[in-house]
């Protein structure tokens, strides 16, 4: 589920529904910053620490979120079903430390992800520059999970912190 950007809009009562290709330009503006991800192998519950909790509502500024889901099916068989879904346990007190995702790397896009053909290994650098983390609080931040994920192009990530 992708937070929309601050300044989207959208008319509440004919809000866009469609695959997402057919609507990417309606949409743009709620395809980057993840509010929470699951992915298929991630068959454990995503649970929040305790003393800590996503900002939705009240004076928190985004008001749209957008969910993307994302089926292989090859084959095209016309027999599918999805169970899946999203709960959300929303509370009226507010939690000591805020929750949310920053994300690292490249990004996933047919151009950004490009690996070349036929290869058995291949690796993508990324670096996260001083520039980047410089609206860090002073304080630093902690990271309570990770998130390796390659859709279907890879078999297995590392993450190495240098």
């Amino acid at each position: 589920m992708y937070e929309c950007d601050r300044t989207a809009q959208f008319d509440d009562n004919d809000l866009p529904d469609d695959l997402c290709d057919a609507i990417y330009q309606q949409t743009a503006s709620c395809a980057y910053n993840g509010a929470i991800v699951w992915d298929v192998g991630g068959n454990d519950m995503v649970a929040f620490p305790e003393e800590a909790g996503y900002p939705m509502g009240g004076d928190f500024p985004i008001k749209y979120y957008m969910v993307q889901i994302h089926y292989n099916n090859p084959n095209q068989l016309s027999n599918r079903t999805d169970s899946s879904g999203i709960r959300f346990y929303i509370g009226k007190e507010l939690r000591q430390y805020d929750l949310g995702y920053l994300t690292l790397g490249t990004i996933s896009t047919p151009r950004a992800l490009a690996i070349p053909p036929k290869v058995e290994r291949f690796i993508i650098d990324s670096y996260c520059s001083a520039t980047a983390t410089m609206n860090f609080p002073e304080e630093g931040i902690t990271i309570v999970s990770a998130f390796p994920h390659m859709h279907s192009h890879g078999k297995f990530s590392i993450t190495n912190r240098e």
